[in-house]
C-alpha cells in the first residue's frame, strides 16, 4: 500500500509545484503592468497638451478650430500674419453607449361569444453602460461624439490687401470648414499690426 503512495506522489508534488510556479509567475507579471511607468516622449518631442475631462468644451473646441485654421492659413504664400474667429452651431454632444431591451407581450382573449381580441404591448428601455475606473470614478462610456458644426469664420490677414491672397485665404477657409461663402469673411489686418 505505501508503495502506491510512493508511486503518486511524485506526481501529485510535480503538479502542485507547477501550479506554484503558474501562479508566481501570472503575479509578478500583473504587478509589473500596474507598476510600469508611461512612456515619456522622444527628445525634441513636445509633450501633448491635455484634453480637458468634458471632451470638447465649447471654447476649447473653438480655439483648437481657430489655431488649425491660423495655421494652415499661415501657410499660404504672402498671407502674413494671421488672426481667426469662428463661430459654432451648438455645442458638442457625447453618444453614450446604452444597454438597450425591447420587449413585447401579446395577449390574446376570447369573450364568450367567440370573438378575440388581440393586444400588444412593447415597451423600450435604455441605460448607458458605466465603466468603473479607479483613478477617475465611474463614468459612462462614450461611442462617439458629435463635433458642432462652424457657422461662420472671420479671418484677419496681414496679406490681405492682395486680392489673390484674399481669394486663396477665402477658399481655403470654405474647404477647411465647408462653410458657405456668405458666412466667411477675409480682411485686411490694420497698419502697424
Amino acid at each position: 500500500m505505501w508503495i502506491e503512495r510512493l508511486k503518486k506522489a511524485p506526481f501529485n508534488l510535480l503538479a502542485l509545484g507547477a501550479l506554484g510556479i503558474i501562479l508566481l509567475l501570472v503575479g509578478s507579471m500583473m504587478s509589473a503592468e500596474r507598476s510600469a511607468p508611461s512612456p515619456a516622449p522622444a527628445q525634441g518631442q513636445a509633450k501633448e497638451a491635455p484634453v480637458p475631462d468634458e471632451t470638447l468644451s465649447l471654447t476649447w473646441y473653438q480655439a483648437k478650430l481657430a489655431q488649425e485654421a491660423e495655421r494652415v492659413i499661415g501657410q499660404i504664400r504672402g498671407s502674413g500674419r494671421v488672426v481667426v474667429s469662428l463661430t459654432l452651431a451648438g455645442t458638442p454632444e457625447n453618444v453614450l453607449a446604452g444597454n438597450r431591451q425591447l420587449n413585447t407581450r401579446r395577449t390574446e382573449e376570447k369573450d364568450q361569444s367567440g370573438m378575440t381580441r388581440v393586444t400588444e404591448e412593447q415597451t423600450d428601455s435604455s441605460q448607458p453602460v458605466i465603466a468603473r475606473q479607479t483613478t477617475t470614478g465611474d463614468r459612462p462610456v462614450v461611442t462617439r461624439t458629435t463635433s458642432p458644426k462652424v457657422e461662420g469664420v472671420l479671418v484677419v490677414s496681414s496679406g490681405a490687401q492682395d486680392p489673390r491672397v484674399r481669394a486663396e485665404i477665402f477658399r481655403a477657409i470654405q474647404v477647411l470648414f465647408n462653410v458657405p461663402a456668405h458666412r466667411v469673411s477675409v480682411l485686411p489686418m490694420k497698419a502697424g499690426e
